[in-house]
């Protein structure tokens, strides 16, 4: 196995690996991809929260302890230049959870890539026909025990050099025989 198998085979890897995609919002900003959706209730299960009713929910919905770290009100959105739908908003404590609330809903989500703003598809979870009129009340960020996904460009970084190391091994092998 030469050189040319092993600059095949990073390029397959390469080849395969996701694209890691963002959303820009009218002034180029990257404010990174959608946000992960955990759970959601409505104002009647949870009253009229406050931050350390929305912490409990938060933690029997998660599991552990997390703690509350900021409240914005108003929040402003901003629409992504890729989707009418898709908005995003700025978080002031890079949380790893946040829950957004309009009149009757609260729902939590898990921060991802760009731990500096909120990304979510309004159609996903507040229907089309409410877009128009759509006021977030509050946004609620809690800091807990949130997962980094390594970038995929990372990832096949590493792949190639796992397989770098297989061919030295296998070709040091050879030449000892």
């Amino acid at each position: 196995m030469g050189l040319k198998h092993l600059f095949i085979g990073a390029a397959l890897i390469l080849g395969i690996s996701p694209v890691s995609y963002g959303y820009l919002l009218a002034d180029n900003t990257d404010v990174g991809g959608l946000d992960t959706f955990v759970a959601a209730t409505t104002k009647s299960v949870l009253g009229n929260a406050n931050p350390t009713t929305e912490e409990n929910w938060v933690e029997s919905v998660l599991g552990y302890q997390v703690t509350y770290a900021d409240k914005t009100d108003p929040v402003d959105l901003f629409v992504t230049k890729e989707s009418s739908t898709v908005v995003a908003f700025a978080l002031t404590s890079m949380p790893g959870f946040y829950v957004v609330k309009d009149g009757q809903n609260f729902m939590l989500f898990s921060n991802n890539s760009s731990m500096d703003w909120g990304v979510l598809d309004l159609a996903q979870y507040f229907g089309v026909k409410k877009l128009d009129g759509l006021t977030f009340s509050h946004v609620t960020e809690f800091n807990g025990h949130s997962v980094s996904v390594p970038e995929p460009g990372s990832s096949a970084l590493l792949g190639l050099g796992l397989l770098a190391l297989v061919m030295l091994r296998l070709r040091s092998r050879s030449a000892s025989v």
